[in-house]
């Protein structure tokens, strides 16, 4: 089946060979572009199998790879074909400026760890 093709190919996400990661990725990559093609309301079957097997969070890992072509094959694929979401600043965690001094204070909400006026501030 589909699904047992796809989880073998998930498998090779785990070597370190960049030649065996290169045909893996152009494997998925283009079952992928099948998947989305014979779409069913809008749904990519072939990204729920990957997502099922595993193979989301290893193509996930494969950007931290140390080959240049791995990694930029990785992400591709993940904007590609994966509805993931873009991490949001909280504003909370945002670290601001004192304007007269070269202070930063990290708040941590309005309820959080900084009540008083000293509470996570860093001089430089």
């Amino acid at each position: 089946s589909n699904k047992t093709g796809l989880s073998a190919i998930c498998q090779f996400l785990k070597h370190h060979d960049p030649d065996a990661l290169t045909v893996a990725l152009e494997a998925l990559r283009n079952m992928l572009e099948v998947g989305k093609k014979d779409a069913c309301n809008g749904v990519n079957r072939c990204v729920e199998m990957i997502e099922e097997c595993g193979g989301l969070e290893l193509i996930e890992e494969l950007q931290n790879h140390e080959n240049e072509r791995i990694y930029e094959r990785a992400v591709a694929l993940l904007r590609d074909f994966f509805d993931l979401e873009e991490e949001e600043e909280d504003p909370d965690m945002v670290p601001t400026v004192a304007s007269n001094q070269q202070q930063f204070s990290f708040g941590i909400g309005k309820e959080g760890f900084a009540r008083s006026s000293n509470a996570a501030q860093f001089n430089f």
